[in-house]
This record gives structure tokens, sequence and C-alpha cells, in this order.
């Protein structure tokens, strides 16, 4: 439910940042996404208030995050693998420092690392790699809002592909969730290519051609040439001065 929440929470950060905020047939494309994975993914409805305080600040966190991520590629013009490079060690820091606080340190220092652990480790390690370069890809290309309406559509593509080869137990109802969050899926990305599209055309018209070319010069009039002024003095150099 609190990934759910992100979209909304993503609208309101933009509206209140100033930001340029969807229009109408971008905002009704969210509705089936966001209401076709609440039916296929919510099931258990029990609410507390210490469980809703972690989530609000969950969703909050998160989403400043993805805005401060995207923003800072444009601001600083780096390329996602460069700012990648650069937060990665602050990322690793502040993990390090809230690890005693969420996991059982004692319960991790007691295991016993074998061959087969220590390789669940690393493939999970670089999973979360190959993660953490595509989210700063397609934040820095794209915005924090399509980012979320993809992460989204791994979810749909996680649930579908537990259904079909690890057999998860499903139903009418959670199927028709899926396909509706896709119709709002596909729905999304085609109302923004074509808003994309508009806005290449708007400025291609708007941008300004080539300069004209500068007019020429008004020539002289033609007409018949001077006659000379025979009273002038002959210059040293005069044909009739020079010697024989």
């Amino acid at each position: 439910m609190t990934k759910l929440a992100c979209i909304p929470c993503t609208l309101a950060t933009q509206y209140l940042a100033g930001d340029r905020f969807p229009d109408g047939a971008t905002l009704a494309t969210l509705v089936p996404l966001v209401g076709g994975l609440y039916v296929a993914e919510v099931h258990d409805h029990t609410v507390t208030p210490l469980g809703t305080l972690y989530g609000a600040v969950a969703v909050v966190a998160t989403v400043l995050a993805q805005r401060a991520t995207a923003s800072s590629q444009r601001r600083l013009r780096v390329d996602s693998n460069q700012l990648l490079y650069h937060t990665s060690p602050l990322i690793a820091l502040a993990m390090l420092a809230a690890s005693p606080l969420c996991d059982d340190v004692a319960h991790l220092a007691a295991l016993d690392w074998t061959a087969d652990l220590w390789g669940d480790v690393l493939w999970s390690c670089a999973l979360a790699l190959a993660a953490n370069v595509s989210n700063y890809y397609v934040l820095g290309r794209t915005s924090p809002l399509t980012y979320q309406v993809l992460g989204h559509v791994k979810t749909i593509a996680t649930i579908g592909f537990s259904v079909v080869v690890f057999g998860l137990e499903t139903n009418a109802k959670n199927l028709l969730g899926l396909f509706v969050a896709m119709v709002g899926v596909v729905s999304y990305t085609e109302v923004t290519r074509r808003a994309s599209v508009a806005r290449e055309r708007r400025r291609l018209r708007d941008e300004p051609t080539e300069a004209a070319p500068a007019p020429a010069a008004p020539q002289a009039r033609e007409g018949r040439p001077k006659r000379p002024d025979l009273r002038a003095p002959a210059s040293p150099t005069s044909p009739a001065l020079l010697p024989a």
C-alpha cells in the first residue's frame, strides 16, 4: 500500500514545488494503474498508528530522494553514472550506521558463512548494483512520476512471473486487477508519448529559422562617365612631365 501511495505523493510534491504538473489525460491514466494494483496486491487491511507513521515517513523519504536524484543530474550537469559514483559511498555509510538499529547484528555475527551463502550475498549485491544504475538512469532521463509507473510495471511483471513459473495462487479478482493496471500503464505511455511529440513540434515551430541574408548595398546609378577636370595641376608622375 505504501508503494501505491508514492504516486499521489509525487504529484503532491510536484504541485507544491511549482513543477510542471501533468495534464488531465495523464492523471486519468493513473487511476486504473493505481486502482488495479490495489485490487491485485493489497490483501491485508490491518492499520496501526506506528505502521502508518513508518509507512508515511518511508513514502515521503522515497519521493524526496527520487526528486533529488533527478534534479541533481540536471543541476550539476552530470550523467547518472557520475552521480551514482559520488553518492554510493555516502549511501553505504548511512546504511552501515542504520544497520544496528534495523538488523539483528548478533544473529548476523553467528551465521555460518558458507560458500553458498557468500554466493547468494554476491548475487544480491550485483542485482542491487544493476537496480541502482537503472534507477539513476531512468530518473535522469525521464521524471519521478514516470519512474513510479515503471516501478509498477516491474511489480506487475513479478506477480505474473510468480503465477506462471512458481504457481502462485491467484483468483479472477487479482488477474482482473493486473489487467486493469496494465491498461493504465499502456495508456500512460501513449499519452506521454503524444505529449512529447507535441512539445517537440512546438519547439521546432517556434525555433527561429536561418537568418535572412542582409540586403545588398544600393548600387550607384549607371550613367555617363565623369569627365576629368583639365584645370587641375598635373601630378609629378603625370606622363606629360616625364622626360622623353
